[in-house]
């Protein structure tokens, strides 16, 4: 009698890939044959979300499996937690007081993946092959990780399982399963930069961190522990990550060169123009990046704001033009679409709409770097970046934009600041100007789009009716030259 495993490969394909994995799971168990083809599939693509009221995902069970199976290390490529973690989603906060900056769980109590009463000792099969594992690994505080293991420590049964997924190709952890992570970077440091290990991890080309952050990503520290040494991987191609590291940004050892990272997204990113220097300068061949600055407006900086020298904090929240040119002249030569937005963030007695916080954040001079991306052909900048604070005698778009522009997105960031100028007839000037110059300097370039940032606390000329007059004006302008014209609105609250 025919049976399943007698239909070509690609047919048997088509019929299991709308399967659940719990399906694949049951459907592997009843034949040897079918469980040999289910198999790599099944452990293939790991992507669990855990929420705060339910169990926590099955991750002693994959562990206890690769333990078990060395053979099946090799079929994840695909590793992709989100939700609640080492911390639950109930507990993130968004930190408007300084107090809950200086908190921080100890080891010993963060979450758990054993109901209560339970430990790995009398949960987990192979407890002494775990033991061995650990006494033999390159890892510091040896005894803590046995018994934050033997505990359920969701940071070091995550960190293990890393241990044991060494064909990873995409690695994507939620903020939950980065905030106050101890184990998972210590493991990563391991893999990546210890010689002994460099069969770990050859082919990750994809990582993604904290994608899910919430507006303050309280303890997350992306620069020492977990983001520098991901850019030794060998065939990394995208990295995307928050970056809330303003000062200190030292490689471990001597500068990666990346030559395969086309991509590099930097979210919520705190770090300052020197630190996106130190950055780019190691990715020769970097296509599309993505710049979101995101700081605090505070006479006392947040603690993991907090600068060297605390006199330096003020400087830190002025976004420099020239050290933004200075990074950006290592890509010059080979980006092709670049995004930058800017953000602050209000603190308690300092708000950014107030006079008070005009020397504590803002922008000196105008970008002049895009102009020499000979390959540029997507454009996402603040008019602030392009033209200056001030839009009175503003430069001409050809001192500014390259020929090979193609689609230019034009954002109103900063607009929360109380003598922020860029609206009405000025934005309406400068694209007239556009417009005038287009046909001999940007042949290229076929749209053009407006981002607006919705304030909870604007007034009604502010409104989105006012916005939508506004636009219409813009749009109006744009179509009468064949140029196609595009709104979008953006919630200050999400960003």
């Amino acid at each position: 009698m025919p049976s399943l495993l007698d239909l070509p490969a690609e047919l048997l394909d088509w019929i299991l890939e709308p399967c659940e994995p719990l399906t694949l799971s049951r459907l592997s168990r009843t034949n040897v044959g079918l469980h040999r083809v289910i198999t790599p599939r099944l452990y293939n693509s790991i992507d669990w979300f855990w929420e705060d009221d339910e169990p926590s995902p099955p991750l002693h069970l994959l562990l206890r499996t690769l333990i078990n199976n060395p053979s099946m290390r090799a079929l994840v490529k695909y590793l992709r937690l989100r939700g609640g973690g080492i911390v639950p989603r109930s507990e993130w906060k968004d930190a408007w007081f300084r107090k809950t900056k200086l908190e921080y769980h100890p080891v010993q109590d963060t979450r758990s993946i054993w109901t209560e009463g339970r430990f790995a000792s009398f949960s987990f099969g192979d407890y002494q092959k775990v033991q061995a594992l650990i006494s033999t690994l390159v890892l510091p505080l040896r005894p803590v990780w046995m018994s934050e293991f033997e505990r359920g420590s969701v940071d070091a049964m995550l960190a293990l399982l890393l241990h044991h997924t060494p064909a990873l190709r995409q690695f994507d952890l939620g903020f939950g399963y980065l905030q106050q992570s101890y184990f998972v970077p210590a493991m990563l440091r391991h893999h990546i930069l210890s010689s002994k290990s460099s069969s770990h991890f050859l082919s990750l080309t994809n990582v993604i961190l904290a994608a899910d952050v919430p507006k303050s990503a309280v303890g997350f520290w992306s620069d020492l522990d977990l983001l520098r040494p991901l850019f030794f991987l060998p065939a990394v191609e995208s990295i995307t990550t928050v970056v809330r590291e303003p000062v200190i940004f030292t490689w471990p050892g001597k500068a990666p060169q990346l030559f395969n990272l086309s991509t590099l997204v930097l979210n919520k990113c705190s770090a300052p123009e020197r630190t996106l220097e130190k950055i780019l300068s190691c990715t020769p061949a970097l296509k599309h990046l993505t710049y979101s600055h995101c700081r605090t407006v505070a006479r006392d900086a947040p603690d993991y704001e907090y600068p060297v020298d605390p006199s330096e904090f003020e400087s830190t929240n002025i976004i420099q033009c020239g050290r933004l040119d200075a990074a950006l002249s290592h890509v010059q030569d080979t980006l092709e679409t670049l995004v930058f937005t800017i953000s602050y963030e209000d603190w308690p007695g300092v708000h950014v709409n107030s006079t008070r916080s005009l020397s504590t954040c803002g922008v000196t001079g105008r970008m002049g770097s895009i102009k020499t991306m000979s390959k540029l052909t997507s454009l996402e900048i603040p008019w602030v970046l392009l033209f200056g604070w001030e839009p009175e005698d503003p430069p001409c778009w050809t001192e500014f934009l390259p020929p090979t522009i193609q689609c230019l997105r034009i954002r109103d960031d900063m607009r929360q600041l109380s003598n922020y100028a860029w609206a009405g007839d000025s934005t309406v000037s400068r694209v007239e100007q556009l417009l005038d110059v287009r046909p001999q300097a940007f042949v290229a370039l076929n749209s053009i789009c407006f981002t607006y940032i919705w304030v909870h606390w604007v007034t009604e000329r502010s409104s989105e009716g006012w916005y939508d007059e506004h636009f219409l004006e813009l749009r109006a302008l744009c179509e009468s030259e064949g140029l196609a014209c595009g709104l979008r609105y953006e919630n200050d609250a999400s960003m």
